[in-house]
């Protein structure tokens, strides 16, 4: 554990984890040692669970931390964030193929809504500038995005899985199918960007999604889950 006697030079990270490219914070009891003048420019990988992990990520946030970008993979598992905060980063997350977020009371469906279309039509709305901050405007937010968990979001509607589903079925490129070959699309400037299929989505534990939609979602995701908590909640639901 490092500890800093002295404030970084103006602009400047006091400490900088070059050949980081996973972290994952449990349940930690601070967040200053891992926000205080520290950058991640390498992470791939980040995994929150806990409150103060997700203070530590609203702060990563708010100071726009540019290698948020690069992320691919964010997983928020009983944290406390903001919509506002989260969709912010989303937007901007174009090489982003895993995303969870769950056991949450906040409303999802504003979060879940912001990645089915491009993401400059949300710019103004959420404060970002109207420029990229790399390469061109995307057709949706977060392309490369495959695998969704949303497991006991509480406010989930069905609506807005649909319509997570079925934006990415009509933008998915036929000619394109591998992972790989999406990831170079989206690091090039010269071509269109492809944008990748849900393969994967897990909703368990969400009251407020609808059985009757269940076979379509079925139909148009390779792995679907999706279990209620009670037997009589899902009796109710169908």
């Amino acid at each position: 554990q490092s500890v800093l006697t002295q404030p970084p030079p103006t602009g400047q990270p006091a400490f900088s984890c070059r050949q980081l490219h996973h972290l994952e914070l449990h349940n930690v009891a601070s967040a200053s040692c891992f926000t205080d003048g520290v950058d991640f420019p390498a992470l791939r990988i980040l995994r929150l669970s806990g409150v103060q992990p997700g203070l530590i990520f609203e702060t990563f946030a708010e100071r726009q931390m540019s290698w948020l970008t690069n992320l691919e993979e964010l997983c928020l598992r009983r944290c406390i964030v903001k919509p506002r905060t989260l969709i912010r980063v989303l937007l901007n997350a174009r090489h982003l193929n895993m995303f969870a977020l769950t056991h949450t009371l906040i409303d999802v469906n504003e979060v879940v809504s912001s990645l089915t279309s491009a993401p400059s039509s949300n710019y103004h709305r959420y404060g970002l500038s109207d420029t990229p901050p790399s390469g061109p405007d995307l057709p949706v937010a977060c392309p490369l995005l495959e695998h969704v968990d949303l497991t006991q979001c509480e406010q989930l509607r069905t609506g807005s899985l649909v319509r997570l589903v079925s934006s990415r079925l009509n933008l998915a490129s036929s000619s394109m199918d591998s992972t790989q070959e999406l990831q170079n699309a989206a690091h090039g400037t010269d071509r269109p960007v492809n944008v990748a299929k849900i393969k994967t989505l897990i909703v368990d534990g969400c009251p407020r999604i609808e059985a009757e939609m269940l076979p379509w979602l079925r139909r148009n995701v390779s792995t679907l889950s999706c279990r209620y908590m009670s037997k009589k909640e899902a009796g109710r639901k169908r």
